[in-house]
């Protein structure tokens, strides 16, 4: 019997790591809260708010007493920051031992296989938990541009935080962007109008979702927005159908109203089953985003309620990490704790379209 020396001598060499790893996107939160975020000292923020318009200066006689003149109101409210408490057990077991994309195929001796699998399993699972907390602030962050952050605590209440936009704010165009003769830069108008009187400062951007992106490609590619020609003598700006999708999800369209428009191709898994996907920004919608500054947008991090925490002084702080072992059962958990509350001070400056 003879034995074929290729097949005998057969192996297999190491080629770099292929990471098909889809990780949640961030732009939102980037676009939104890249500034400090503010660490609290309780697990509760107090928003102080003062409201009302200065009217004009009423007119006496000129020898005439003067005129009580009253002054703004104002309102307080308190809301508690979100919790966020989530663990991975790590177990020594047949798993731990078998060989994860890019680890070395061939093991020498004296190297402490568990001990070296245990610290790489143990960096990913915190880097993954890490990554899952993002994306909860990622859609809070899509929430709060609607109006409010509503979430249910499996098996226990729901809570809604309710933001101070005005209900004016959201509003569908009178001629769908998909129906015949749209008026989308008209309509672009309008929501311009709807936030002067609150002196916002003007749009940052126009972040659509995929229905709303759509008609506006198709209104560019058919000439219906006609006062964007070159030869129109009108400067209303200037669309593209040339960009990519960034790496964010963000896919350019254009300026348009002196706006800049983008499309946001991002998703969030149902909290109910954890499978169905839904879209960041509503497929149907133009979300019109004040621009942001440090004091009108902020990113708060509740104090952790967690012993250990406040014994080490660390209850003060984006993040807390700690782990333990389950004696018993021979077991590593990992946990990672967060209070994480994204707030818009002036919702009054953002503005949600409908336009299909």
């Amino acid at each position: 019997m003879s034995v074929n020396l290729l097949t005998a001598t057969d192996v297999a060499v190491m080629s770099e790591v292929v990471n098909r790893r889809e990780m949640g996107k961030k732009a939102l939160t980037s676009m939104l809260f890249g500034g400090a975020p503010t660490l609290l000292t309780a697990e509760t923020v107090l928003v102080d708010e003062l409201t009302g318009t200065t009217g004009m200066a009423p007119m006496v006689e000129k020898d005439g007493k003067a005129v009580t003149f009253d002054r703004l109101g104002g309102q307080s409210y308190t809301i508690e920051t979100p919790a966020i408490n989530i663990k991975r057990p790590l177990t020594c077991n047949d798993v731990l031992l078998q060989r994860a994309a890019g680890q070395p195929i061939l093991m020498t001796n004296g190297r402490d296989v568990y001990g070296e699998a245990a610290e790489r399993q143990v960096a990913e699972d915190l880097t993954e938990m890490e990554e899952a907390i993002q994306n909860r602030e990622e859609w809070m962050v899509s929430q709060l541009i609607q109006g409010e952050i509503s979430y249910q605590v499996e098996g226990k209440a729901s809570f809604t935080v309710t933001t101070a936009k005005p209900t004016g704010n959201t509003f569908t165009v009178d001629t769908l962007w998909d129906a015949s003769d749209p008026t989308p830069l008209n309509d672009i108008k309008k929501a311009k109008r709807l936030v002067q009187p609150y002196s916002a400062p003007g749009f940052m951007a126009a972040v659509c979702g995929q229905e709303a992106s759509d008609a506006i490609t198709a209104l560019v590619e058919a000439g219906e927005i006609t006062s964007i020609k070159t030869d129109s003598g009108i400067n209303a700006g200037m669309a593209t159908l040339i960009e990519n999708y960034q790496a964010n999800g963000m896919l350019y369209l254009g300026t348009f109203g002196g706006i800049p428009f983008f499309e946001y191709a991002a998703n969030f898994l149902s909290d109910a089953d954890g499978v169905t996907s839904t879209p960041h920004i509503r497929t149907d919608y133009v979300e019109f985003l004040g621009s942001p500054t440090a004091t009108t947008h902020k990113m708060y991090y509740g104090a952790i309620r967690d012993m250990e925490a406040i014994k080490n002084g660390l209850h003060i702080a984006k993040r807390f990490s700690t782990s333990d072992y389950d004696k018993d059962a021979g077991t590593y958990i990992a946990w990672l704790k967060s209070r994480p509350l994204p707030w818009f001070k002036r919702p009054d400056w953002n503005v949600s379209m409908k336009v299909t």
